[in-house]
């Protein structure tokens, strides 16, 4: 999938923005690879010539070599038949086999990072964006949410009007419309507005007006 570095927004509207789209992951070897023509030959080229290091294969060449040094050093021993040069071939040929495999985990060693760090995407990046998808596909509509929580606002107001809690005689509302706080002018939503409180040893029903301080008896 060729990254998106400009991803459309989920849902939502108005002044409450939207919830950012899907994040797409990179794709390193696609960029890398517009920059460098026949970019898979060469890994795949790299990759046959490592695996024969590893398994300690030697080229024709390798080997001509090898044999012409042997024969050498037994045409000037002075016993080119007595079995040096065969000798010293064969040694020659295990050493060579030898160095190749250590050469071929070298390079094994070198080539498995260069390619990972330059043409696959670092699994903590792949993390990251993963877990930014999931949160962001998990987040409510904004739009949605603000007319959500205007809803249960609404609702609490008509709570606290409460029944006959309409407004006062000069018709001011028992709630502000614009604090949304109870307007204390309105003697039906303020509480505290009128009350009697029956004092000790007084006779029954006789009550001493306290606007302000206590609830009616």
């Amino acid at each position: 999938m060729a990254y998106n570095i400009n991803p459309q927004p989920q849902t939502g509207s108005g002044a409450f923005g939207a919830v950012p789209g899907p994040l797409s992951m990179p794709s390193p070897a696609t960029d890398l690879g517009a920059q460098i023509p026949g970019l898979s030959n060469l890994n795949k080229t790299a990759s046959g010539d490592i695996l024969s290091k590893l398994t300690g294969t030697l080229s024709p060449g390798t080997l001509a070599a090898l044999q012409n040094l042997s024969a050498t050093y037994g045409a000037t021993s002075g016993m080119p038949g007595s079995g040096l040069s065969s000798n010293m071939f064969l040694g020659n040929v295990a050493g060579a086999m030898e160095n190749q495999e250590q050469q071929g985990l070298q390079d094994y060693s070198s080539f498995i990072p260069a390619v990972s760090g330059t043409q696959t995407v670092n699994p903590a990046l792949q993390t990251q964006i993963s877990g930014t998808n999931a949160s962001n596909a998990a987040a409510p509509n904004p739009g949605a949410s603000a007319s959500y929580a205007a809803q249960m606002f609404n609702q609490y107001l008509n709570q606290m009007r409460g029944p006959g809690a309409g407004g006062d005689m000069a018709g001011n509302p028992a709630v502000d419309p614009l604090t949304g706080f109870p307007n204390w002018s309105d003697p039906n939503s303020n509480p505290y507005s009128s009350y009697n409180v029956n004092l000790p040893n007084s006779p029954a029903g006789a009550g001493v007006d306290t606007s302000g301080y206590a609830m009616a008896a």
